[in-house]
C-alpha cells in the first residue's frame, strides 16, 4: 500500500522552468496591453471632460446673451418706448448700438435697453435698465451704470482665468428688424488646444 502511494507521488509533476517563463511572458504582455489601454482610456476621458468644461462655459454665456438680447426694446407702453431710444457712440440699428472697446474687433460691443421692472420707462436711476455686452482682454463683460463701449464701469461675465474668449461679434441680419447673429469663440486658458466656436442667431421678440 505504501509503495503504491510512493509511485503516485513520483508521477505528479509541476511546471517546468520553460513553462513558467512562457506563462510569465504572456502575463506581462497582457498586463502591458491593459496598462496601455487604461492609459489611453484615462487620456480620452480627461480630454472629453476638458472639452465638456469649455462647452459648458461657452453655452452658459450664450444662453445668457440670448436671453438678454431677446428682451431688447421691451417696454410696458409702446408710446413711451418711442420716446426713449438708446443714445450712444457707435453704429445705430433699431435701438441697438454696435461698437467696440479700443483695440478690439469691430462690433464686439453691443448696447441695448429694456424695461426690466415693467414700469413703462427704461430708467437710468435708481436701477439702470440700459445693458450691453463687450469683449475686452479675452473676457466678456456686462454693462453696468449705462457706460459706453469704450468706458469703464463694466463687470466680467466670463472668467478669463478659466476660458479665454477669442471672438465676440454681433451682426444684425440684413432685411430684418428682429434677428441678430452672435459669433462666439473661446479656448481653455490652461489648455489652448481645446477651442470651440459658436454661431447662433437671437430673435428679438420686441422687434417682430
Amino acid at each position: 500500500m505504501l509503495n503504491t502511494h510512493l509511485c503516485q507521488r513520483r508521477v505528479i509533476k509541476g511546471f517546468s522552468i520553460v513553462e513558467l517563463l512562457i506563462a510569465m511572458t504572456l502575463g506581462l504582455s497582457v498586463m502591458a496591453g491593459l496598462t496601455a489601454f487604461t492609459g489611453r482610456l484615462i487620456s480620452f476621458n480627461a480630454n472629453t471632460m476638458t472639452h465638456l468644461r469649455l462647452q459648458e462655459e461657452l453655452q452658459t454665456i450664450a444662453i445668457f446673451l440670448s436671453r438678454e438680447i431677446s428682451r431688447s426694446g421691451a417696454i410696458a407702453q409702446a408710446e413711451i418706448h418711442a420716446k426713449n431710444g438708446i443714445k450712444s457712440k457707435g453704429k445705430q440699428w433699431n435701438g441697438f448700438t454696435f461698437s467696440h472697446f479700443p483695440n478690439e474687433s469691430p462690433n464686439s460691443c453691443m448696447l441695448f435697453a429694456y424695461d426690466r421692472d415693467w414700469d413703462g420707462q427704461m430708467s437710468r436711476t435708481p436701477n439702470n435698465e440700459h445693458y450691453g455686452f463687450r469683449l475686452k482682454n479675452k473676457a466678456i463683460e456686462f454693462r453696468v451704470a449705462g457706460a459706453n463701449c469704450d468706458e469703464n464701469g463694466w463687470q466680467d461675465l466670463s472668467d478669463p482665468n478659466i476660458v479665454e474668449v477669442t471672438r465676440l461679434q454681433f451682426n444684425p441680419i440684413a432685411n430684418t428688424r428682429a434677428l441678430v447673429q452672435v459669433q462666439l469663440a473661446g479656448q481653455l486658458k490652461q489648455d489652448p488646444n481645446h477651442k470651440l466656436n459658436m454661431d447662433f442667431v437671437v430673435r428679438v421678440k420686441n422687434r417682430e
